[in-house]
């Protein structure tokens, strides 16, 4: 099983299609609503990469990236719940987050084994 990182980016998909990122993870969805430049998705990591050299990479291009979604102790920048407010609430952890936008969006869901 690969790990999955949930990200959000500002810039939308651009940073996305970096040519190292590409080559660190086997792919990504993401979900960008109309109208708006950012992009909130999850990333595969390819086999054999180890997850926290796509997470810094990711860091590097400016792309924020959500804690684990077993993580429920590190805070989520506050940019990540003020874009998706709609959605979600500002108790959500990332496993909430993932939960939530996946219902709507089913390529990004968590699959939980």
């Amino acid at each position: 099983m690969t790990a999955t990182i949930y990200f959000f980016s500002e810039r939308g998909y651009a940073p996305m299609k970096d040519a190292k990122l590409k080559n660190l993870t086997s792919g990504s969805h993401g979900w960008q609503p109309e109208g708006q430049a950012w992009v909130f998705g999850v990333v595969h990591v390819k086999e054999g990469v180890h997850p926290l050299d796509v997470v810094d990479h990711m860091a590097s291009l400016g792309i924020t990236v959500l804690p684990s979604v077993w993580d429920s102790a590190t805070p989520i920048d506050q940019k990540v719940y003020a874009a998706l407010s709609p959605w979600v609430s500002a108790a959500d952890n990332t496993r909430a987050i993932a939960e939530k936008m996946g219902q709507m969006h089913p390529h990004i869901r968590p699959h939980f084994y």
